[in-house]
């Protein structure tokens, strides 16, 4: 690779585009005058190659490249060099297929500095390695021989000369490299440290404590899981027993409907056998008509037994007047009496011993009868003395029940004026009660999902978020005032900051407080005022007036923008929309969005009718008490009534007491006839033991015989004796009237028995219709339970229905809060859903301890823990990993080190041997009988340094100082031209190396050159013809009107010009 052809513009001298073609590819010279810009040419090359170290270019700066440091109207300087890369055995790396090669490098004033290859922008970097591949290092050149570079090398330190030969060796390239690499090498260390560091004292104890937050947060999240699990668990048997219950509420209503319907059939069928209803007041009569006609007949019975009394004593006495008129009678009759008294006595005498035997049968007959006579007449002195008892008690009681009885009249009579045009008794509210009950707990569900309320209870002072403490009056007025409040109707409302620092302690997310004792409002005196559409406690007025205090509700948009834009107030209209007095209308939405007021009064609605139901539901139940007792007091009432008629038709105590001493006087007959009747069975008993039954029988016999015989005579002498007493009128006349009065007397005790008979039949009829009448009321009352059953369990299929309806609506909010209940109901009862192997109340148990559970321990996991514990991890990953592969590279780089020391160390030792051998050569050739060497400072380790020693003869001099300047002059040239022997660069610049020398050893160094240096390009500035003489190309430098040009010359003395001239401008005219 050699240059063909150099471009400059603006650079140095050479103000004008110079384009410098015709390079000789072995020896090209250049020579001029001074400061012609023979050295610019050469810089330009050393700044195309990417010279850093501006001293070897005669600069400080980039800018002081451009020509006249761009005072002069030029304000960038550019030089391009094209590059001949036909030979591929010293092509650059990676550049093998380009015929050329053309590196640009332009600075302009104020500092850019670009590269380009091949048209192309490139970095500074890039092009260094270009030329690094072909030993063209500009920043450490052995290739560049500048002015003074002769004295420097005879100045030369033992390791500057070692540098020289590395350089030579293509191990400087390396050595630098190993510096850098060193240097990254200390860094990467420096960031082992640190990422160590960073390790131990950030990333692992944080990753530590994310590790453990992450142990505590997939805990909870298991936990979760199974709460999750738990409460589907829950959910599942809720809705299963929900359903169930509603089916099973299904059934109950249809067999209470069944059993209802069943009763009123009942009820109907009980009622169509009901006996007719007896008249009981007709009867009653019947019965007092029956007693007074009794009572009238025994008074005629009594008139008629006087009446015979009194007719028997007259015809006493008329037969005692009589009875001495018919004692002849009489004497006669005793007479036949005495016959029939003689046959009467054979007749007693054999009819005593069997009468005796037969009045024994008939005294105890008698004693049986009497004895019953008595135990009945003691029946009826007991009852006598019982209902006397009884009415003693009873009369007692009929004057307390009269005052009851009045009392019950009173208050009939106020009930019945209460209840006056009621028929029925009073319906109860259809509503139900936990209708608005669920209506107002899903209200106050959504309204506490939007409204902080945790400290309400549990802090004192805390009143509550400010939407729960006001009320609008209307409910129209909802959007506007939530407009108007905004965010502060969630602010919550307390009595002080000193409460509100508690709140704030406790508080789990972020609020806003309203400490009433700090907070400042105002409220503007008007009557539109949003304030007044509100009600709310006296205690929170300030809190309302810094909320609703200083907007205005409007009516329409209209106003609000009159009012607004001329009071200066801002205002609200009933549909959200705002005014605001500087200039700004908000609105348009077509509901308001976040209605938190309009649920508050709804859910306050739900409440009032609520309440209101159940004082309508309780008032209802106290009516309906009150008919029910109305009915129960017109009942009593009727049956006092019916009580007390009966009571104040039953006998008197006085009658009781007549009947008592009547029964008492019967009583002593009927026990005297006991006692009687008890003597003569005793007696008899005794005379009918000591008789033969067979004599008594014979007896009677022949005494009844007697005994009818003389019955016979003496019916006919009673007879003969009435015959004469009729005779006599007067006594006819008495015993006609007792027979009167006996007839009399045995009609009115025949018409006192059957009006007893009547009075009997009635009582007995008046019986059977009280039975009747019971019977009516049982079957009345049975009526009336099984139709108050009917009722009941219509009533109850009601509420089974009204239940089954909150049940199914039950199962369809959580069908709609759960949807994953369509797809798993199938699996209820089996499974993860199996409710027999699983008891609910355990279940919700363990649900409510999980949950609290987890409550807890939510409260101290991190829920972005798995993100940041994969980010930490991530992070201590990546650091591992670099520390890992910094550690590798480091261990790699020592080894490649390592490696490369003994291969340098080799390569150097080689390159020492060569271009010693070269260098003593050169030096012998160039001057004569004399010789060099490279002499290392330590016999076993070159790389402490070289020195060069040089000998004459046998006898090696000390140190050039022994020399004269020309002969070391020659042993640095010999030292360069041995170095570049070793290892030709493609290029190399010679800057008026000959300045030292005299005329004959120029010649000699251009002829070497000329013959031994064939294969590299050789750019040398001289100003000796000893030197360009034996150039194949010369250049001439010319410098006019204060810019450089340069003229090619063919050969040393052909004097054509190939050189492109700069063009020159026309002067003005």
């Amino acid at each position: 690779m050699f240059i063909e052809e150099l471009v400059m513009e603006g650079f140095k001298s050479y103000a004008k585009r110079t384009v410098v073609r015709g390079w000789d590819r072995e020896f090209n010279a250049i020579t001029g005058l001074n400061g012609s810009g023979k050295s610019n040419i050469l810089d330009a090359i050393c700044f195309v190659l990417g010279i850093s170290n501006l001293t070897q270019v005669r600069a400080t700066s980039l800018q002081e490249l451009v020509y006249k440091g761009g005072q002069a109207g030029v304000t960038k300087a550019s030089v391009s060099v094209v590059f001949n890369n036909s030979s591929q055995k010293s092509s650059p790396v990676g550049y093998e297929s380009c015929k050329k090669i053309t590196v640009t490098r332009e600075v302009v004033v104020g500092g850019r500095n670009r590269y380009a290859i091949n048209g192309h922008a490139a970095q500074a970097a890039q092009v260094a390695n270009l030329f690094h591949s072909v030993q063209l290092n500009v920043n450490n050149p052995h290739f560049l021989i500048m002015q003074g570079r002769i004295t420097k090398v005879l100045n030369m330190r033992p390791t500057e000369i070692l540098s020289m030969i590395e350089e030579a060796a293509g191990t400087r390239m390396f050595e630098t490299k190993k510096i850098a690499a060193l240097k990254t090498l200390e860094k990467k260390e420096s960031k082992v440290k640190e990422i160590e560091r960073v390790l131990a004292e950030e990333i692992t104890p944080t990753l530590e404590r994310l590790r453990g937050e992450k142990a505590r947060y997939l805990q909870w999240s298991a936990s979760a899981a199974a709460v999750a699990a738990l409460e589907r668990f829950c959910v599942a048997r809720d809705w299963d027993e929900t359903r169930g219950n509603a089916q099973r509420l299904e059934d109950q209503e249809v067999r209470a409907r069944e059993a209802s319907d069943e009763k009123e059939r009942e009820t109907a069928r009980i009622l169509g056998t009901l006996p007719a209803e007896v008249d009981a007041t007709a009867l009653k009569s019947r019965e007092r008509r029956a007693a007074r006609a009794a009572e009238d007949a025994e008074r005629c019975v009594v008139r008629t037994t006087t009446r015979l009394r009194n007719a028997r004593k007259d015809l006493e006495a008329i037969d005692e007047e009589e009875e001495v008129d018919i004692e002849g009678a009489r004497r006669a009759r005793c007479a036949a009496e005495a016959i029939y008294a003689d046959a009467k006595a054979k007749r007693e005498a054999a009819e005593k011993d069997v009468s005796e035997l037969d009045g024994a049968t008939r005294a105890r007959d008698e004693l049986a009868s009497a004895r019953s006579e008595l135990r009945r007449v003691e029946r009826d002195l007991s009852a006598v003395v019982a209902e006397q008892k009884r009415q003693h008690s009873q009369h007692e009681a009929e004057q307390k029940l009269e005052a009851e009885a009045q009392k019950a009249r009173d208050e009939a009579l106020r009930v019945v004026e209460c209840f006056r045009g009621w028929t029925t008794e009073p319906p109860a509210p259809e509503e139900d009660d936990r209708n608005w009950k669920l209506k107002a707990d899903r209200l106050e569900a959504q309204v506490r999902a939007r409204l902080t309320d945790e400290f309400t209870t549990s802090i004192a002072g805390v009143r509550g978020p400010l939407a729960r403490l006001v009320r609008p009056v209307d409910r129209k007025y909802c959007a506007a005032l939530e407009v108007v409040a905004g965010g502060k109707l969630y602010q919550v409302v307390c009595d002080d900051e000193i409460v509100g620092k508690r709140v704030l302690e406790k508080a789990r997310k972020r609020v806003t407080l309203i400490p009433l004792s700090k907070i400042v409002s105002r409220r503007l005196q008007r009557p539109d005022v949003a304030i007044e559409l509100v009600g709310y406690e006296p205690e929170i007025r300030k809190a309302v007036e810094y909320a609703f205090g200083t907007t205005v509700v409007c009516e329409t948009l209209e106003a609000a923008r009159e009012i607004a834009f001329g009071d200066r107030v801002r205002c609200v209209t009933l549909d959200g929309d705002v005014a605001n007095p500087a200039g700004v209308l908000t609105g348009g939405a077509s509901k308001f969005s976040s209605d938190i007021l309009a649920r508050l009064f709804e859910y306050q609605e739900v409440l009032s009718r609520g309440r209101a139901a159940n004082s309508a539901r309780a008032e209802a139940t106290k009516r309906r008490d009150e008919f029910r007792a109305y009915q129960r007091l017109k009942t009593n009432l009727e049956i006092a009534q019916a009580r007390y008629d009966e009571l104040r038709g039953a006998k008197t105590t006085s009658d009781l007491t007549d009947e008592l001493n009547e029964l008492r006087a019967k009583k002593a007959r009927v026990g005297q006839r006991v006692a009687a009747a008890s003597e003569a069975c005793e007696g008899l008993a005794d005379t009918t033991e000591r008789r033969d039954l067979g004599a008594f029988t014979q007896a009677e016999r022949a005494a009844k015989n007697a005994a009818e015989e003389a019955a016979a005579r003496v019916k006919q002498f009673e007879l003969e004796l009435r015959m004469r007493a009729d005779r006599e009128n007067p006594a006819v006349a008495a015993r006609a009237a007792v027979d009167t009065c006996e007839a009399d007397h045995a009609a009115a005790m025949a018409k006192r028995d059957a009006l007893e008979a009547q009075r009997a039949a009635v009582a007995l009829e008046f019986e059977e219709a009280d039975r009747l009448a019971r019977e009516r009321d049982d079957l009345q009352a049975r009526a009336n339970s099984l139709h108050q059953e009917a009722k009941q369990l219509s009533h109850r299929a009601a509420r089974f229905r009204r239940d089954k309806t909150v049940f199914e609506q039950r199962v369809s909010d959580l069908e709609k809060e759960h949807a994953w209940i369509h797809t798993e109901k199938q699996f209820f009862g089996r499974g993860e859903y199996d409710f027999e192997s699983k008891s609910a109340d355990r279940a919700r148990s363990e649900l409510e301890k999980m949950a609290k559970a987890q409550e807890l321990l939510s409260k101290s996991i991190n829920r972005r823990v798995m993100g940041a514990i994969e980010s930490a991890e991530k992070e201590y990953d990546e650091l591992v990993t670099k520390k890992d592969v910094v550690e590798k590279d480091r261990a790699k780089i020592q080894t490649v080190i390592s490696e490369l020391d003994v291969k340098k160390k080799h390569t150097l030792d080689t390159t020492w041997q060569k271009v010693n051998h070269d260098f003593a050569s050169i030096f012998s050739t160039l001057l004569p009988s004399a010789k060099a060497k490279l002499e290392p400072l330590a016999p076993d380790d070159i790389l402490q340094g070289l020195q060069v020693k040089v000998g004459f003869g046998r006898v090696w001099k000390d140190s050039l100082g022994e020399l004269s300047g020309g002969q070391r002059s020659l042993v640095a040239l010999s030292l360069i031209l041995a170095m570049l022997r070793f290892k030709p660069a493609p290029m190399y610049i010679l800057d008026e190396v000959d300045a030292a020398l005299d005329l004959s050893h120029t010649q000699n160094i251009g002829a070497m050159l000329k013959a031994h240096f064939t294969a590299s390009q050789f750019i040398v500035v001289s100003l000796k013809e000893g030197m360009f003489n034996n150039a194949n190309v010369l250049f001439r430098t010319n410098f006019a009107d204060g810019v450089s040009s340069i003229s090619r010359i063919i050969g040393a003395d052909d004097g054509d010009d190939q050189v492109d001239p700069p063009k020159k401008k026309k002067p003005k005219k």
